[in-house]
């Protein structure tokens, strides 16, 4: 409540995860997050865009339910919802862990990149000429691309 938001266009707020870990209760969760939605648009402009990052999935906890309350109080609240649930799950509905580091909950290079996509889809906040082509991370030019390339070595080939 002490912040000031008016001079920026857009908020994301992604939170929740470590919450939902920690064993807090779904309505306990839900009336925070409530409050902090209501904080952040009392403390903005009214042209600023709130949007909530939904939560995506953990291999310590189901955070799907979260996600449900989250959405339904984002269309009440007239927010935009990013479900990012769905783009970390494998189609036999199980967490794919090919997106996280061995904990299970945080997330690597690849899950990463496709969580700042899917919000580059709402606001764009993504310099295209810095993706790669090859394998779509943002930290290397497509020339730079070791995916799916033998490494050879210069001394002895």
């Amino acid at each position: 409540m002490n912040m000031d938001l008016k001079a920026y266009k857009n908020i994301i707020l992604q939170v929740g995860g470590n919450d939902m870990s920690g064993g807090k209760s779904l309505k306990d969760f839900e009336n925070e997050f409530e409050s902090l939605l209501l904080a952040a648009r009392s403390c903005s402009n009214s042209d600023c865009n709130i949007i909530v990052s939904g939560l995506p999935p953990r291999i310590d906890v189901d955070v799907y339910r979260a996600n449900v309350a989250l959405e339904r109080l984002c269309q009440h609240l007239g927010l935009v919802f990013i479900r990012q649930y769905e783009m970390y799950m494998r189609d036999s509905f199980d967490q794919n862990n090919n997106f996280y580091v061995h904990d299970g909950y945080h997330f690597n290079s690849r899950g990463t990149s496709r969580y700042i996509k899917t919000i580059d889809n709402i606001i764009g906040i993504i310099n295209t000429h810095d993706e790669c082509e090859n394998c779509g991370e943002l930290n290397h030019k497509t020339s730079f691309c070791r995916f799916n390339m033998k490494i050879k070595c210069f001394k002895c080939n």
